[in-house]
């Protein structure tokens, strides 16, 4: 462990990239951070990962906020390779971007975070050297049971072990309990940050939690309201955001909301 007196510290210089996403002001994700997507099925969580995979290497903002342009390595354990290459053009195809260089993906249905011995994991982030590992969903990628706290603290603890050992901030993406309802079927519940299955270990972990509500949805398209419900490193108050996301062709655009 090392300490430093005061004078070493406000001696000391920062690396050069303070934050992956956002400003120094308005941090969402910084480098070795934690970070959860979460909500439930249908709700497009998988395609915002899959939208900051593609932009974070262009350096292009996401949902708003600038990016470093660093590399991302996707690990997609919920849909085969024949669907993700059909997804994957289709956003290319709709959003007008070309492959990222620093983009690696795999779809790997039968990866456990506990059971990889072997380190084939770590092999990838040392041999690639991405920024940001995704692991989506963490319902697929952890063998233990996600609501006991000592399974998801060691799959907290294995994520944390990766990001120091090769240097990379660890994304997860997350599913919602069933909300609770009214007599007439009315959806009560009103603050999405309870709603993460699993252990509260999972929310004590992550620096920031973004929340994902299908709002509306059309033939052509669907609204998803996308609220920061939790943002450590940020100072900035980060108001709730607009995703509009085509059927036709998967572009994406987004807008804040007020707050509130």
């Amino acid at each position: 462990m090392d300490s430093m007196s005061v004078e070493e510290l406000i001696a000391w210089q920062p690396p050069k990239i303070t934050s992956l996403i956002g400003g120094r002001q308005s941090a969402i994700l910084v480098p070795r951070g934690t970070m959860f997507i979460y909500g439930r099925w249908g709700s497009f969580k998988s395609m915002l990962a899959l939208d900051l995979s593609m932009k974070a290497p262009w350096g292009k903002p996401w949902l708003g906020y600038t990016t470093a342009g660093f590399g991302v390595y996707y690990l997609q354990i919920e849909v085969t390779t024949s669907m993700m290459q059909g997804r994957v053009v289709q956003y290319m195809q709709g959003n007008k971007i070309l492959p990222p260089a620093r983009l690696r993906i795999s779809t790997q249905h039968w990866y456990k975070l506990e059971h990889d011995k072997q380190n084939l994991l770590g092999l990838e982030l040392m041999g690639y050297k991405p920024d940001l590992l995704i692991i989506d969903p963490i319902t697929k990628a952890m063998a233990g049971d996600l609501t006991n706290n000592v399974d998801a603290q060691r799959v907290c603890d294995l994520a944390d072990r990766l990001a120091e050992r090769y240097n990379v901030a660890v994304c997860m993406i997350g599913h919602i309990r069933k909300p609770d309802t009214d007599e007439t079927g009315k959806e009560t519940t009103t603050s999405m940050e309870h709603e993460l299955i699993g252990s509260s270990i999972f929310a004590d972990w992550a620096d920031t939690m973004i929340s994902m509500r299908l709002t509306e949805e059309t033939v052509d398209y669907s609204s998803v309201r996308i609220t920061f419900e939790k943002h450590r490193h940020s100072q900035m108050l980060l108001p709730p955001q607009e995703l509009v996301v085509s059927r036709i062709d998967l572009s994406m655009t987004s807008r804040p909301l007020g707050v509130g």
